[in-house]
């Protein structure tokens, strides 16, 4: 398994009220529909979605079955989201998941991929 960090900063003049996000521009610029799509990429097992609206940055964290999948969505994000208007700073991080450590300390790398699908 492999662990996947995508970051971006979202620029508070688009996505906010100048100073830092608010919930209905996050809703708007996060809708369900981009979750569901989501949740069809290959190999993702789950992914979990953060924002910091007084900082203006949103994080995704995914949980992939291997490395060309994570590699794959982290190239298509380094390449896609900074052609956003209002997307900059774009990291990618990707880690191998140390599964045994992971399970007894209660990490959910054992949920089945995509289970509402």
């Amino acid at each position: 398994m492999v662990f996947l960090h995508i970051s971006f900063d979202l620029d508070a003049d688009i996505y906010g009220d100048g100073k830092k996000l608010d919930a209905d521009m996050i809703a708007s610029t996060f809708p369900i529909e981009m979750a569901e799509e989501m949740a069809k990429l290959p190999g993702l097992i789950w992914k979990l979605w953060t924002s910091q609206a007084e900082e203006c940055k949103a994080d995704g964290f995914y949980l992939f079955s291997t490395r060309e999948d994570a590699e794959n969505r982290a190239a298509f994000a380094k390449k896609a989201f900074p052609r956003v208007p209002g997307l900059s700073n774009v990291k990618t991080e990707i880690h191998d998941v140390m599964e045994d450590l992971s399970r007894v300390t209660r990490a959910p790398i054992d949920l089945p991929a995509n289970p509402s699908l």
